[in-house]
């Protein structure tokens, strides 16, 4: 998978793209502890080119949200592919984590 950050003033928008498995879960953790250190704990993930997301990438965007949370912050989804939104919907983690369909509404929702 590829992780692609684009800084938005108070909060960065990380670009994933390709499949998100369990390879893939410590490396988001990684980046979203480097945006905090970098003074950043507002985050949109935006999984619009995620073709395949597994149950331990689920799990990661839960820690990667509390780890914000515990930070003052807040992390949110954006534009995701279909498979992504009908899977986090079966399992639940549309109620965890709040989904919007384009980066603009994540980002006003995420710095409000």
């Amino acid at each position: 998978m590829e992780i692609k950050s684009e800084p938005f003033g108070a909060f960065t928008i990380l670009h994933l793209r390709g499949e998100f498995d369990a390879v893939d879960g410590p490396r988001l953790i990684q980046e979203v502890e480097l945006l905090q250190m970098a003074g950043v704990n507002r985050v949109a993930l935006n999984l619009s080119q995620v073709r395949f997301i597994s149950s331990s990438a689920l799990g990661a965007i839960l820690r990667a949200g509390k780890t914000l949370s515990a930070d003052s912050g807040r992390l949110v989804v954006s534009r995701p592919s279909h498979l992504c939104r009908e899977i986090m919907s079966k399992v639940g983690l549309d109620r965890a984590v709040s989904i919007y369909a384009t980066d603009e509404e994540a980002g006003r929702a995420v710095v409000a």
